[in-house]
């Protein structure tokens, strides 16, 4: 029981880290990249999408590389962490 208690303890610190390094990545990353995005920490990718597909078609073909390289980090660097998306 002890163990199962510390092992919750320690994947909600976890947890709770993993959010504040997306909220990092997103405002001092994403956000300076493309200050018209949202921050939303439960839909991190789905805050990109929407801001892209907002953009006139000329706009999305200039960002679409950056676009897709922010989506990509974010995946790989805080999905499937037990924050949600």
């Amino acid at each position: 029981t002890f163990a199962k208690e510390q092992i919750d303890i320690f994947g909600e610190t976890f947890r709770e880290e993993m959010r504040f390094e997306l909220e990092d990545y997103f405002t001092n990353q994403v956000q300076q990249a493309f200050p018209a995005i949202e921050l939303n920490l439960t839909d991190p990718l789905g805050a990109i999408d929407r801001w892209y597909e907002g953009l006139p078609g000329p706009e999305q073909d200039r960002v679409r590389s950056r676009k897709t390289t922010f989506r990509r980090i974010i995946k790989s660097r805080f999905g499937n962490q037990g924050l949600g998306f």
